[in-house]
């Protein structure tokens, strides 16, 4: 027997965007409840068409956060748990997977946000992409060192693209950089070539 009652999406930003998506969700005859930044409290949202909106502190613990939608989830059925902004993509793929609710999982997050996950699955799918490494093991960076002439770019694997990294021209400035501890992979800033295998 279907579920007469409508879907309710709980859409999620950090940004002031999406208005146009939660307009339609409404038009739709969807419940829909924001959940957005305090520091946006007084932004220009579609609030007819909103049905519910929750404020969170800035910097809040993706776990605190979890908590907080869990204990929603108690006395409301939600239905779809949407991200408006790329930024809240991780936050939405935890929920999904501690809700159980149907949606992209953190697995499938990273192929949009984990910069060596998307250059992973584009190599298993065929498609060129410059030569790297994980900063991961120190022995396989430096076998990647030996032929990959320089520069060199550190590039943070979870900040936005618009970070373009940290270019090293000797081998010298490789190893502080990545002694840093930050998730990063290396790229090599010159054309594409061939990818070669790690195993010695």
């Amino acid at each position: 027997m279907p579920d007469p009652r409508p879907l309710t999406f709980l859409c999620i930003t950090t940004y002031e965007k999406g208005q146009d998506f939660m307009r339609e969700c409404k038009r739709q005859d969807c419940r829909v409840i924001l959940l957005t930044a305090e520091k946006l409290r007084d932004a220009d949202w579609p609030r007819e068409s909103l049905d519910d909106t929750y404020y969170l502190p800035d910097e809040l613990p993706l776990a605190d956060i979890v908590q907080a939608v869990s204990h929603l989830a108690r006395g409301q059925k939600i239905d779809r748990i949407v991200n408006l902004d790329e930024f809240d993509m991780e936050t939405a793929a935890t929920l999904h997977e501690h809700l159980r609710i149907p949606g992209m999982g953190l697995t499938s997050m990273r192929y949009f946000r984990d910069k060596l996950a998307m250059r992973m699955r584009a190599i298993d799918r065929g498609v060129r992409v410059p030569d790297f490494v994980p900063v991961v093991n120190h022995e396989d960076v430096r076998y990647y060192l030996d032929p990959v002439p320089g520069p060199w770019v550190l590039k943070p694997r979870q900040e936005a693209s618009a970070n373009r990294g940290q270019e090293n021209r000797s081998r010298g400035t490789v190893a502080p950089a990545r002694s840093t501890g930050r998730q990063a992979v290396f790229l090599s800033a010159g054309k594409i070539r061939p990818r070669r295998r790690l195993s010695r």
